[in-house]
């Protein structure tokens, strides 16, 4: 019994959390639209854009993108269109769902792709670098530097090598 208030208190306390980050991370994508709008005001009829506007959107967005998902996920939901999907009747929701679970794993072939052979390649210099390891071991090394004093350098010494 005791365990059930536990738990009771500490989702409770985990959504009051949760509504509270969601809220302001709402608060800064509400900034992050005034300065977004004052910006291309600014910049198209004064000809003066907000120094770094586009910088500080990008952390806002980040931070906006951070606040939600505890919210998102806390109510095992996902962020969605939902004015558009609302609209459509439930064969066409079942459609729109298939279709944008085939685009999220095209796009999530798009990148991973590129990123496999760059693993690949990857993979195949450390095998040729672990081939190359200790080639040269026993063996004398003579490490040379050019340059000026170079030329008061009596070279005969290493003339064997």
């Amino acid at each position: 019994m005791g365990g059930s208030r536990v738990l009771d208190f500490s989702d409770r306390a985990t959504h009051g959390m949760a509504r509270w980050i969601n809220g302001a991370g709402i608060a800064v994508l509400a900034a992050m639209m005034t300065l977004t709008a004052a910006d291309v005001c600014l910049r198209y009829i004064f000809n003066r854009p907000i120094m770094g506007a586009y910088e500080l959107n990008e952390f806002m967005m980040a931070v906006f993108v951070g606040f939600s998902l505890a919210y998102t996920a806390i109510h095992k939901e996902h962020v969605g269109i939902e004015f558009l999907v609302a609209r459509l009747s439930p064969s066409g929701r079942a459609v729109s769902a298939a279709v944008s679970c085939l685009l999220s794993i095209g796009i999530l072939a798009v990148i991973s792709i590129p990123q496999y052979s760059t693993y690949v390649n990857r993979a195949k210099i450390a095998r040729a670098k672990a081939e190359l390891k200790n080639i040269h071991k026993g063996e004398q090394c003579i490490i040379m530097a050019i340059g000026p004093s170079l030329n008061k350098v009596d070279l005969s010494l290493i003339k064997k090598h």
